[in-house]
């Protein structure tokens, strides 16, 4: 398994860190999958400490969040009795499949174990069983708070005007736009079928407008209308200058011929 820097010098201080009481130290990445998620969780019987960061394939963002959580399940040196037996590493023969890496520091007692292809590993390694009966409800409490997170950042972001928002859908949205039923431009505020689209920059995933040749398209898939109205309200937001010129040549009066 993969640990990197960053995450080994965790390691290190976490085994040589002298707290008393239980301690448990997990990292999870969920292998090749469009969100891309990884975490690390650090703490004790005190409250424990997330850091989780996952990819938004909608957005095309980067999304990384700090939580802190109770953890109800550390049993001590009965649970440090319970997975002795198991061997410290095990490894499936599929690549970029999911990792999980449990320790866990009883005073001076210290286990670990790691395991590279968690699903695929569970049929021919049984006595996993018990690895699995305390990573589980890690990893439940961790994806219990990650959706209270997003949650909050949903109603953080519905205070926003929707063609604010709407933004977020016009680049790395290949999948959305061609399973829309129409499309528009907020450049130049045409409208269009998903077809008419040839043109794809950011490695096929960003596609540009057909009319104008601008990377400012979204698709009604995104739930949000692509009618006049909408298309002018984002316009004026995200490009007002043009805006600005665009009303004053509309109210310039007619040149004498």
């Amino acid at each position: 398994m993969k640990k990197g820097r960053s995450f080994e010098a965790h390691l290190a201080s976490f085994a040589r860190s002298n707290k008393s009481g239980t301690r448990v130290l997990a990292r999870y990445a969920d292998g090749f999958t469009a969100r891309h998620l990884q975490w690390t969780l650090l703490g004790g019987e005190d409250g424990v400490e997330v850091q989780a960061r996952w990819f938004n394939p909608t957005s095309g963002s980067e999304n990384k969040a700090s939580l802190r959580l109770q953890l109800d399940l550390l049993g001590g040196q009965s649970l440090l009795a319970a997975l002795s037996h198991l061997e410290p590493e095990y490894t499936g023969s599929c690549e970029d499949a999911e990792t999980c890496f449990l320790a866990i520091k009883r005073n001076n007692d210290l286990w670990s174990c790691s395991v590279y292809g968690a699903e695929l590993l569970r049929s021919e390694h049984p006595e996993l069983a018990a690895f699995f009966s305390v990573w589980e409800p890690i990893v439940a409490a961790v994806e219990s708070a990650l959706r209270a997170h997003a949650e909050e950042q949903t109603r953080t972001d519905s205070r926003e005007p929707a063609f604010m928002l709407a933004h977020r859908h016009s680049s790395n949205h290949r999948e959305e736009l061609l399973a829309s039923q129409k499309c528009g431009c907020f450049y130049c505020r045409k409208t269009f079928a998903p077809s008419a689209v040839v043109e794809w920059i950011e490695n096929g995933a960003t596609a540009l407008c057909p009319s104008c040749g601008i990377d400012s398209v979204i698709g009604d898939a995104s739930l949000y209308p692509i009618d006049p109205d909408f298309l002018k309200a984002m316009a004026d937001h995200w490009f007002a200058q043009l805006s600005e010129q665009r009303r004053k040549t509309s109210s310039a009066p007619p040149t004498a011929e």
